[in-house]
């Protein structure tokens, strides 16, 4: 896949939207771009888009971080829509995909679906600390784990950088721009 884009799970207009852009895949967002009185309707929206448009193509939903204490209400409405995978953001070692991949096969198990079917694209570089986490995704993420994602934006943002993109393109320092 080389084009991944996020829709808001809260709005079915940018869901059915996404669907014809011509990206390679949706991830479809159930945490940044929805506000949190919107998350209990978003999980359902997100539900319903999965379940109608599955095998049209990759559908990834963007879970809320673990720290949030919505994560597991977010599995446990995702799962069972079969989506073709989950992506974890704040994610910052292969021990947070080795539990996320516990939590989704209960889920997998409640649900009757077959174990393992779900694909799990952690973003894991959302803080600069998550990069001393890098070398364990090699030995603990599992054969679930189907790629990994930069967070370029949420990295700026944790190491106080002022920009991070210089007329649409990331730069090595943008300090001062």
């Amino acid at each position: 896949m080389r084009s991944l884009l996020f829709v808001p799970a809260h709005d079915m207009r940018k869901l059915a939207k996404g669907l014809s852009c011509g990206a390679d895949a949706l991830i479809i967002d159930l945490e940044d771009s929805v506000p949190d009185a919107e998350k209990p309707r978003a999980r359902a929206m997100c539900a319903e888009f999965v379940r109608d448009n599955r095998g049209r193509l990759p559908l990834f939903v963007r879970v809320n971080a673990p720290a949030s204490g919505l994560m597991l209400d977010d599995l446990a409405a995702m799962v069972g829509a079969q989506p073709y995978g989950i992506t974890l953001p704040k994610c910052s070692s292969g021990r947070d995909v080795a539990r996320l991949d516990a939590y989704v096969s209960a889920l997998e198990v409640r649900d009757g679906i077959r174990l393992g079917s779900l694909r799990l694209l952690p973003i894991v570089t959302e803080s600069a600390a998550a990069l001393f986490g890098m070398p364990s995704y090699a030995h603990e993420a599992g054969p679930r784990l189907c790629a990994m994602m930069w967070g370029g934006e949420d990295l700026a943002t944790d190491i106080g950088a002022s920009a991070n993109r210089v007329d649409g393109v990331y730069c090595r320092w943008c300090r001062g721009h």
